[in-house]
């Protein structure tokens, strides 16, 4: 062509005069009622009837243009993708949505509607509607690949080569012959017809979707049964992972014949393949597989476990179909989880696992791991995670006061590492250490609590803090009794005992309560403890002295953890009381007897002395002993011989105190 225009038929308004700008160099044609146009250096020449304003071709048409259509009294030209018409407009139909402004590759023109075929395979109609023939179904609403437009009704070919009909259909218009189910690659429509183009040879599948690994089956239609010898048809597939055979047969005097399609496994995003014949180079209608990713699953082999701890989850990496190669995955770890940053399936297998190393968390979650082929993510595995959480116990539920327990603390799980755990105590009376260490591979760990002595019934809570989680533990402390009081003679005599009382301010504990004594003089001696027996409120203790020369004053203190109580004696030095010599005469060789009294009974035994005037009449020992438990002690004398009458002294000493007696010896 030399890109000339040619018209006849009517010319009633001058629509056949074609004008010498159209002469050449004319891309594109199109003819309306009364009048014509053509394409020439993007921009839209008309001649002919100006009816309507057909003739009016606004200046956006007059450049960039890339086709042209006419309807009866209205034009469309598409422009860098949107569409420009003018015209009649009665209808609506010179007034372009903005759906159609851009993005539109096609256009067809009915009586006083239009339609515009979209980049996506969409559509758009406005324009007259009285017949629904605006009105586009659902179906044509995506995978359209050309438009056609009758009087009042429209067409919509798909890409899987059907056809699909709105509108007018008062004499059939829309009814697609059986001819035309399917294998169409073209379609064209005028006021009160249709034309449609079936393919000489076209495939279809079985499925219109697959998993990469399984197969479909394909099947060759001819539009005429195959001449003698049969009819070789040649296949091809635009993707390599979708195989179909170099040429399939179809019998002599058959129409169609069957071929299998083989997809390969592969991880990744779907993709979709066409398969189209190949037939003495006719149009074909191609048809479409989608091919979806090897489909692959992450499982664990427990469903929870606690961050942390020695347990050790797998994660199984599972695919549908063998792959042919190894096949490496990328791995993403969720912060509670760690492990290797890939796993590989071997070729021909269909799963691979991963060991995971849990780590500690403050709250519990569903921690995931993220595989990721070829960036692409294809699962992820999930796990619940729980902190360590910890319980606190005692060895017994309750404790006297004073006195040391044992408490525990037990984890949920058996630490992979040593964990530290925090510790409170809520009573200064149960002091605990600040921190314990479970150690690895451990579960618990104990210690020991020297409670403090309270008077009173006591709760305490004990807190253990493991990443920020606190639990607690109750201890109950029973009061230890206090001492109420200590009393004691307030007066007594050298080495001398006195008996003191403790009383308590309660029944003393199981086991009896321990009381400490002290003596603030050391001439007052007193035992260190004295214990009140089980269930009893009292206990005596004997304070003892020492054999003083002057007045001591002491103080006696009776204590436990809860206080102190204190009473007051004092020590007073032994005196004699009495010194008798009984008879008060005695003649030579006869016997008197001594008596020295001191003014207390001793708790020891204790020494007067003793001097005589004449020891050799009367031969007195140097000290005499009182023994420990009396204050009294006798003892004779034999006197010796004198020459004449005589009067002897004789003389006892303790302390600064003496008596002296004097007594006669005759011849």
């Amino acid at each position: 062509s030399d890109g000339s225009v040619v018209a006849w038929g009517s010319n009633e308004r001058g629509e056949t005069n074609v004008p010498l700008a159209a002469a050449s160099g004319v891309t594109d044609v199109a003819a309306g009622e009364y009048y014509s146009l053509a394409l020439k250096d993007g921009g839209v020449i008309g001649w002919g009837s100006n009816d309507y304003g057909v003739m009016n071709i606004p200046a956006s048409a007059q450049s960039g243009v890339t086709t042209i259509a006419s309807g009866s009294y209205h034009s469309l030209a598409l422009k860098d993708g949107g569409v420009i018409a003018w015209g009649m407009n009665v209808v609506g139909s010179t007034i372009v949505p903005v759906a159609a402004q851009s993005g539109v590759k096609a256009m067809a023109i009915g009586y006083l509607h239009n339609l515009a075929l979209k980049e996506d395979g969409s559509v758009v109609a406005w324009g007259w509607n009285a017949k629904g023939q605006c009105d586009v179904p659902a179906a044509a609403q995506s995978g359209v690949v050309a438009v056609a437009a009758g009087y009042d009704f429209s067409w919509a070919l798909k890409e899987d080569g059907t056809l699909i009909g709105w509108g007018d259909n008062d004499y059939g218009w829309i009814n697609v012959p059986a001819a035309a189910q399917e294998g169409v690659v073209d379609v064209s429509s005028v006021s009160y017809h249709t034309v449609a183009q079936v393919a000489a040879a076209y495939a279809k599948l079985d499925q219109t979707e697959v998993f990469g690994g399984d197969s479909a089956t394909g099947t060759v239609k001819l539009a005429q049964a195959a001449p003698a010898g049969g009819a070789v048809v040649g296949l091809v597939s635009d993707d390599p992972r979708v195989q179909v055979p170099e040429t399939v047969t179809v019998p002599e005097g058959a129409t169609s014949a069957t071929f299998p399609v083989f997809t390969s496994a592969f991880i990744g995003n779907p993709r979709t393949a066409i398969v189209q014949t190949s037939y003495n180079g006719t149009k074909t209608v191609s048809a479409y597989l989608k091919v979806k990713g090897n489909p692959s699953t992450a499982t664990f082999n427990i469903a929870s476990t606690v961050g942390g701890s020695t347990t050790k989850p797998v994660m199984t990496l599972s695919v549908k179909t063998p792959l042919a190669n190894d096949t490496v995955f990328s791995l993403e770890y969720d912060p509670a989880l760690s492990g290797p940053g890939t796993v590989t399936v071997p070729a021909g297998s269909l799963n691979a696992t991963v060991p995971v190393t849990t780590n500690p968390l403050y709250t519990g979650s569903t921690a995931g791991v993220n595989v990721l082929h070829e960036g692409l993510l294809v699962s992820t595995g999930t796990i619940t995670v729980a902190p360590f959480r910890a319980s606190v116990t005692f060895e017994t539920s309750s404790v006297q006061s004073g006195e040391t327990t044992v408490a525990t603390i037990y984890l949920n799980a058996s630490a992979r590492n040593a964990v530290v755990v925090n510790l409170s105590s809520d009573n200064p009376a149960v002091p605990v250490p600040a921190t314990v260490t479970v150690k690895a591979t451990g579960r618990a760990v104990t210690f020991s609590i020297p409670t403090r002595a309270v008077a009173t019934t006591q709760y305490t809570k004990v807190t253990a803090t493991i990443n920020g989680n606190a639990y607690s533990g109750n201890l109950k402390l029973i009061p230890t009794p206090g001492v109420r009081s200590v009393t004691l003679a307030s007066s007594m005599y050298g080495n001398g005992r006195s008996t003191g009382t403790v009383r308590l301010t309660q029944a003393a504990k199981t086991g009896g309560t321990v009381v400490s004594l002290s003596s603030s003089d050391p001439t007052l001696t007193v035992p260190t403890t004295v214990t009140v027996p089980e269930g009893q409120y009292a206990v005596t203790f004997v304070a003892t002295s020492s054999d003083v020369s002057a007045v001591a004053s002491a103080t006696v203190t009776a204590s436990n953890a809860l206080g102190s109580v204190s009473a007051q004696t004092t020590v007073s030095p032994l005196t004699l009381a009495s010194f008798t010599v009984t008879p008060t005469t005695v003649a030579a060789g006869g016997t008197t007897v001594f008596k020295v009294s001191l003014n207390a009974v001793v708790a020891v035994d204790t020494t007067v002395s003793l001097a005589s005037g004449d020891g050799a009449l009367v031969p007195l020992p140097a000290t005499i002993t009182i023994p420990a438990g009396t204050r009294t002690v006798t003892f004779p004398v034999t006197v010796g011989t004198p020459s004449k009458a005589k009067l002897v002294k004789v003389t006892a000493t303790r302390g600064t105190s003496s008596l002296t007696r004097t007594f006669k010896v005759t011849p």
